[in-house]
């Protein structure tokens, strides 16, 4: 939200008048780097200014159809 740092609209509310734009600048990407980086490993919420990044885990496979190949190694 843009008048409240680091607080995010509760999950499927379609009400949401204060929405920060979906465009990212150069510095959001470095500050999605930093918080994807702040993970090490484990799961967990990251609240920046601008958005909250939310992992979803693995509790749904991806269907064998959309898979990428395995790389082989070559």
């Amino acid at each position: 939200m843009k008048k409240w740092p680091y607080l995010d609209y509760g999950r499927g509310n379609s009400y949401q008048p204060d929405k920060s734009p979906l465009e990212l600048t150069r510095a959001h990407i470095f500050e999605l780097n930093d918080g994807f980086k702040s993970f090490a490993g484990a799961l967990k919420v990251v609240a920046m200014p601008d958005f909250t990044i939310t992992p979803r885990g693995a509790a749904i496979a991806y269907p064998i159809s959309v898979r990428p190949a395995p790389s082989g190694g070559n």
